[in-house]
C-alpha cells in the first residue's frame, strides 16, 4: 500500500490500475479499458447482516464453460457504524 496506494486501492475494489507516460500511453490504455466494459458482468449483494467493520469476499466461478475466464472482484468490503460510547 506505502509503494503504490493508487494500485492497491484500485485493486482491493475489484477496480483496474493503469500507467501513462503521455498521451499517447493514456489513448492505449483507455482502449484496452474501453473493450472490457462490453464483455463484462456485474454482480452486486447486500450482506444480509449489518455488522460494522472489515468483511472478507470470495467469489468462485463454479460452472466453467470451454472459454477462459478471468474473474475481478473484491476481496473485502467494509460495513460502516458508529463508535461504541463508552
Amino acid at each position: 500500500m506505502r509503494k503504490d496506494t493508487a494500485a492497491e486501492v484500485a485493486e482491493l475494489s475489484g477496480g483496474e490500475h493503469v500507467r501513462f507516460n503521455n498521451k499517447r500511453d493514456l489513448e492505449r490504455q483507455l482502449a484496452i479499458l474501453a473493450n472490457h466494459i462490453p464483455t463484462r458482468y456485474i454482480l452486486s449483494f447486500r450482506p444480509s447482516a449489518n455488522v460494522p467493520g472489515f468483511h472478507a469476499i470470495k467469489v468462485q466461478v463454479l460452472h466453467q464453460p470451454q472459454t477462459a475466464l478471468d474473474v475481478a472482484a473484491r476481496t473485502s468490503y467494509w460495513v460502516g457504524g458508529t463508535a461504541p460510547r463508552p
